[in-house]
């Protein structure tokens, strides 16, 4: 999983606060869910998840407005099968304007939100 405490850090000028959801560490899996305000007063959604009997990792980083409006969101729930990148796509600022992505990681997803803050 995501080492978030050092990325928050790095990130700490753009951060007002950041609550966590959910967090459990078991032999079977890994879930992360962490919401994260912004100076700007607009807030990212993190969710990741690993199973660890499956195999499979599973992420969605959503960046809102401060009106609840979707900015940009990046994950690989895989249902856009007509997506060049599937299972890894976004959405950008509506749910159905659906673009491929390279697969994304918290990280990136910061640098992106440090690039394009007002």
């Amino acid at each position: 999983m995501t080492d978030y405490i050092s990325i928050f850090e790095e990130f700490e000028y753009l951060i007002k606060s950041y609550t966590i959801v959910e967090e459990i560490n078991d032999k079977a899996k890994s879930v992360l869910k962490i919401k994260v305000n912004f100076i700007d007063d607009t807030s990212l959604n993190i969710y990741e998840s690993e199973s660890y009997i499956s195999d499979k990792y599973k992420y969605g980083y959503q960046w809102m407005s401060k009106y609840d409006e979707l900015i940009h969101r990046w994950d690989n729930t895989p249902h856009h099968f007509h997506i060049s990148t599937f299972p890894f796509h976004q959405h950008i600022g509506d749910e159905l304007n659906i673009h491929p992505s390279e697969k994304m990681t918290l990280y990136e997803v910061m640098i992106f939100i440090q690039n394009n803050l007002k």
